[in-house]
């Protein structure tokens, strides 16, 4: 008897084998996504790191003075370990002071600039 086509048990097999590598495929794929994203944001808090050294490096620069003030721009205690505010001051040339605080909320994990 000449018959032609599959039966159907190798129908199954071909069709489990093709599901499994498309699962597989499939895994590789997302798992590739996520690290892209996930290196994407190391990339840009590496930048604001970056920008953030260079402006605090630029402020050192020109500053007069920089101190570590008792209480910081709201109010709050800003000594001992409990320090987290850096201030600039700086004479400018024409004429009067300026003073440039930066101030790291450790709850939220932000500089900020007064």
């Amino acid at each position: 008897m000449n018959t032609r086509g599959f039966s159907l048990v190798e129908l199954l097999i071909s069709m489990a084998l093709t599901l499994i590598l498309l699962a597989a495929v499939g895994a590789a794929i997302m798992q590739t996504l996520h690290l892209q994203a996930f290196h994407a944001g190391r990339a840009g808090m590496s930048r604001t790191v970056a920008s953030l050294s260079e402006r605090l490096s630029e402020e050192a620069r020109s500053s007069t003075a920089i101190f570590i003030p008792s209480s910081d721009v709201i109010g709050a205690p800003n000594d001992g370990l409990n320090a987290h505010e850096v201030d600039f001051f700086r004479r400018l040339s024409a004429g009067g002071d300026a003073f440039v605080a930066y101030r790291f909320d450790k709850r939220l994990g932000t500089v900020d600039r007064y």
